[in-house]
């Protein structure tokens, strides 16, 4: 078990990176290459276990929100709390931490990989930067793909819906579409949308230090992996949390 003293040390280390990503951002421009293939590997490669989370996603709280709806006799408003549910909450949580078990893992996994190989110092040596060439890249990416991800997984929760309200609950397209766009106010899409951009800076920035920061050794690759998931995981229920309290006061 880490003693305190390394947790802080840790922690330090961690809101150093942050502020080292943070000032050079401006040179993200000579990185586009390495930003673009971040964003292919961490958008498209997700897209598959995006659609298929978030369309059970829709299976399911269709079904149970039916339950619900039907002991008051507002069956034909079952889109209602089904989009609610999808887009405030469970859809950009589910999102986030689907892309922190791929892509978050993978990126603690190839920087670990990388130091303990000794390929940073070697950057180090050849005058490169690792915040730069590989920090920087991976978070711009994650910052700009994981938001994109979030729609495209609640619309498929909603499609889902649609199915079990077509075909399980004999409730016409109209009524589900119609009950699900009266709560889709612009209050409600922004703040899904706010939500996924601040996991996806949480993502790649806790995937980026779990791998930088590994010890060396097979066994410090698969720790920094499976710390890399974890702390992703318990940070965006966190966040989830924090930005609700907030955006309730403010906004809903």
């Amino acid at each position: 078990m880490d003693s305190p003293k390394y947790i802080i040390y840790e922690f330090q280390q961690f809101v150093l990176m942050i502020r080292e990503t943070i000032l050079k951002l401006p040179k993200v421009k000579n990185c586009l290459r390495e930003v673009v293939e971040q964003m292919d590997y961490i958008g498209i490669g997700s897209l598959g276990i995006i659609l298929s989370t978030g369309f059970f996603m829709g299976l399911v709280l269709a079904l149970q929100a039916s339950v619900e709806m039907s002991h008051i006799g507002a069956i034909l408003m079952v889109g209602r709390p089904v989009a609610t549910s999808v887009v405030l909450e469970l859809g950009p949580v589910f999102v986030a931490i689907m892309v922190a078990a791929r892509s978050g893992s993978a990126m603690a996994a190839e920087l670990a990989s990388m130091v303990i190989t000794e390929q940073i110092d070697a950057l180090k040596v050849e005058g490169g930067d690792p915040i730069l060439d590989l920090v920087v890249p991976r978070f711009v990416a994650c910052s700009i793909v994981i938001p994109f991800l979030t729609i495209i997984g609640s619309v498929a929760a909603l499609l889902g819906g649609h199915v079990i309200a077509i075909f399980y609950l004999k409730i016409s397209p109209y009524y589900y579409w119609n009950s699900v766009f009266d709560v889709l106010t612009p209050a409600f899409l922004w703040g899904g949308l706010i939500k996924s951009f601040v996991f996806a800076i949480a993502i790649a920035l806790i995937g980026c230090f779990s791998g930088l920061s590994t010890r060396m050794g097979a066994k410090g690759l698969g720790a920094a992996t499976t710390r890399a998931v974890v702390l992703s995981s318990i940070s965006i229920l966190g966040l989830d949390f924090l930005m609700t309290r907030i955006l309730i006061g403010r906004w809903w």
